[in-house]
């Protein structure tokens, strides 16, 4: 899917605009470019001015009465330039002129936000742009885009709070403008449910993010004004924002030695207001319910940053779900007992609560993506408490008898397992067991997962992580695997597709990496995973054909294709074998031997034997190309 559409974006017709395909014809052609100077004249113009000058400027391209020959100095070839007639010139500089403070309007914001990124001073040049900008924007005429010129306010006065400290404080005009804007942009955070909702709406606007970066500074400074500004933190943070609470969990985060105890208390704010949203009421809900969530949200709302004592584990995420599972209990209840909603029947208390778990995403991405705390015992149990309270939500929502956890959280559930995976990596040898067991546990049951792990931790070798570390946890996952007891009723060919996973069976490429000879180190297990399991699917067997027939493992060829034999000698394939894909995978793995091993074959006799016996299951099975094999192994003897 990728390479076709890499050749397609990169296709040859794509690196030309169309005008300029039909621009070369009309030069090259007389009949064309006189048809088309005929039907210039009486195609209509669109009303709107901006549309009339690009097709103006169309014209002009397809008229060949614009074009001028000029003389490459260089090569002294000759070419044709198009030259725009006067008159069109000049209508397009007064367009330009005109629509000036709007272009700035539209493409400031950007550019604060990249200077907003890099942390360096204003100069007072650009300070005093900004101030400008801010001035034109406040005394902005009608007709102007109002959400860009709404934007482009915000966003200067933030980028002068923010980086503009000394200037602000020699231009006091400057800095009470520059204050107004931001502490009304507070002031109007949503506050009511339908307001949060529709904040969710807007996110693209982009308004609270520059309004964040100036709040967050002040914060920082803790100066006059201090709780002012942890007050204004905290409203951001609840403000239904995305884009906002990236600014403010990401500045926090570069200044949490600063914070202390407030950094963690931030993030605790944050784990409250993910149960706090969920719990936001629905349509149907009496007004009792709207009446208590913004009591809730207003209690939060002043939950005090600084002045507390905090640690990491005050992140409890059992206590916040167990909380959101009793309300929504109660909410429930009294609806039912209102007679509002007893067609849901009586509700029952179960425990299958969750958070805003993409708001968590946003909350906790410095450790998932970012740098984490710095220490590496503190990150594992982070993220390995926000697994467990994944695991729990999947498995309270189990998708049906036989106890199968429902998906992870969309984005949340699969990057802490992605994490998981690397932290397994960078754990000191001897403490690998902490970070993977938690997560392989869970077993078949939570094969989504498991999977979604067990690949992550293949990928690691694709970031340059330590390959001997690598193949230390590969091996100790393959064997807990082995060793599990994975074949529960209902789930036990999960549990076998998790053990060809935790093999490698698909990761050829990336194991390859891995210092020469790994597939012999790993021999051992191959050998107790087929005695044990290459009978119990046919999948087994089909994933562990394709897996003989690469390079990684080649040297371990021969003895699969023994392994295979003696499987299918003993379980008669008549009875056993019912895929398709099956015979293919056998097929193509006998043909690879054959070219690829003739003369290792010649010399190995059970090896050979079990091509044969391969072979004849093949023939009896009504393979096509099994009686072609057939003869090519005659030839080996």
């Amino acid at each position: 899917m990728f390479d076709f559409a890499r050749d397609g974006i990169l296709a040859p017709h794509r690196q030309k605009k169309f005008v300029d395909v039909v621009a070369e014809l009309m030069l090259a052609d007389d009949d064309l470019a006189r048809r088309l100077q005929t039907l210039l004249p009486i195609w209509t113009l669109p009303e709107d001015r901006k549309e009339a000058l690009e097709f103006k400027l169309l014209f002009a391209a397809l008229d060949r009465a614009n074009y001028r020959t000029v003389i490459d100095t260089a090569t002294g070839e000759e070419s044709q330039r198009l030259v725009y007639p006067d008159e069109l010139r000049l209508e397009v500089q007064s367009w330009q002129t005109e629509s000036a403070p709007t272009l700035a309007y539209l493409l400031v914001p950007d550019q604060c936000e990249q200077r907003l990124r890099g942390s360096h001073p204003l100069t007072d040049d650009e300070a005093a742009y900004l101030f400008n900008l801010l001035k034109e924007c406040e005394a902005g005429t009608e007709g102007d885009d109002e959400d860009a010129k709404s934007k482009c306010r915000s966003a200067a006065a933030g980028t002068l709070i923010a980086l503009g400290d000394a200037w602000l404080v020699q231009h006091p005009e400057a800095q009470q403008l520059a204050f107004e804007v931001v502490r009304t942009g507070v002031a109007e955070v949503a506050s009511t449910v339908e307001e949060i909702r529709g904040q969710r709406a807007e996110r693209f606007r982009g308004e609270l993010k520059f309004i964040a970066h100036a709040v967050m500074h002040q914060w920082l400074a803790d100066g006059d004004g201090v709780q002012e500004w942890e007050a204004a933190v905290v409203r951001l943070l609840t403000s239904g924002d995305t884009e906002a609470t990236a600014v403010l969990i990401g500045v926090a985060y570069a200044n949490r030695e600063q914070l202390g105890a407030a950094w963690w208390r931030l993030l605790r704010a944050g784990l409250f207001w993910s149960g706090l949203n969920v719990l936001a009421p629905h349509h149907g809900d009496d007004e009792e319910a709207e009446r208590a969530w913004l009591m809730w949200l207003a209690r939060l709302r002043r939950f005090p940053l600084r002045g507390s004592n905090a640690t990491p584990d005050d992140l409890d995420f059992e206590r916040i779900v167990t909380g959101v599972e009793r309300l929504d209990f109660r909410r429930q209840m009294r609806l039912y007992n209102s007679g509002a909603q007893t067609w849901r029947g009586k509700p029952e208390r179960r425990r299958s609560g969750s958070l805003d778990d993409h708001f968590l995403s946003v909350l906790f991405n410095w450790l998932i993506d970012g740098g984490g705390t710095g220490d590496r015992r503190l990150d594992t149990d982070l993220a390995l408490r926000i697994w467990d309270y994944d695991a729990t939500r999947a498995r309270e929502r189990e998708k049906n008898k036989y106890g199968e956890y429902d998906l992870p959280s969309q984005n949340f559930g699969y990057d802490i397992l992605l994490k998981l995976g690397a932290l397994t990596i960078a754990a000191p040898q001897g403490e690998e067991r902490e970070v993977w067991e938690p997560v392989l546990c869970h077993g078949p049951a939570a094969h989504y997962a498991l999977q979604h792990f067990i690949r992550g931790l293949f990928l690691r070798l694709g970031k340059d992580d330590d390959a001997e570390a690598f193949e230390r946890v590969w091996r100790a996952t393959a064997e807990y695997g082995l060793a599990a007891d994975w074949s529960r009723p209902g789930l036990w060919f999960y549990g076998e597709r998790l053990i060809c996973d935790l093999l490698g069976f698909g990761n050829e490429g990336a194991l390859a990496r891995l210092k020469p000879g790994a597939a012999m180190r790993m021999k051992d297990v191959y050998e107790r995973w087929a005695a044990a399991h290459l009978a119990r699917d046919e999948e087994c067997v089909t994933r562990f054909c394709h897996f003989l027939t690469t390079s990684f493992v080649a040297t371990l060829r021969l003895d699969g294709l023994r392994w295979l034999a003696a499987m299918l000698k003993e379980r008669k394939p008549s009875g056993y074998w019912y895929r398709e894909e099956t015979g293919d995978a056998l097929v193509e793995l006998v043909a690879t031997a054959l070219t690829s091993d003739g003369q290792a074959l010649s010399q190995y006799d059970q090896a050979r034997q079990a091509l044969v016996e391969i072979s004849a299951a093949l023939v009896a099975k009504s393979i096509p190309s099994a009686l072609s094999l057939h003869e090519r192994i005659k030839l080996l003897r």
